[in-house]
């Protein structure tokens, strides 16, 4: 399925990922830590914690098609 819907950025930082979904930057830093949030492969001496949102994108996209397949807008 071709989905017109896709990320404006590849990449956020913490702080604009956190203003955009309404959270606090440590309530990000956690979930990055838990491993909740998928985050870009850090370059030798980088310390800026970037979001990766073509991982998250790629993941939503799936659940979607998941959703497609178990005709689950037939209800509607």
């Amino acid at each position: 399925m071709i989905n017109p819907i896709q990320p404006d950025m590849p990449y956020l930082p913490v702080e604009e990922f956190a203003r955009r979904w309404g959270v606090t930057p440590q309530a990000v830093r956690n979930m990055v830590h838990e491993g909740k949030l998928p985050t870009k492969k850090k370059k030798r001496g980088e310390k800026k914690v970037y979001i990766n949102m073509l991982v998250l994108w790629e993941h939503a996209q799936a659940d979607a098609d998941e959703r497609a397949k178990d005709n689950f807008f037939r209800a509607f």
